[in-house]
């Protein structure tokens, strides 16, 4: 990948980018994070903020943001990065077809 992209000088982070940002915040809270955003883990969290970055696009709007969810309509379970705005005004879910569904189920 690091090839394919172009970037020079990639190394591993010991333990990842978690432990590097605990490290982080408890050897140097005032040095600039070399990682940027959101780390995303597979697990309940979804993601760990490192940085206030915004550097993801919803998926339904087009805005920046660093919000990692799940369609919550069950049939769909689509992940997606969507903003805070569309998780309000979809019901959490990634479409009109998935917030009509959610919608009709609950009546």
């Amino acid at each position: 990948l690091s090839q394919e992209l172009e970037f020079i000088n990639v190394s591993r982070l010991a333990g990842g980018v978690v432990a590097y940002d605990r490290t982080l915040n408890e050897e140097a809270p005032t040095e600039e994070p070399m990682f940027k955003g959101v780390n995303y883990v597979f697990d309940g969290r979804m993601g760990r903020r490192i940085t206030d970055d915004q550097l993801g696009t919803c998926y339904t709007c087009g805005a920046k943001t660093h919000l990692i969810t799940n369609c919550k309509n069950s049939n769909c379970h689509r992940r997606m990065v969507q903003c805070e705005h569309c998780q309000d005004a979809f019901y959490g879910t990634c479409s009109e077809g998935c917030k009509t569904r959610i919608v009709n189920e609950g009546l």
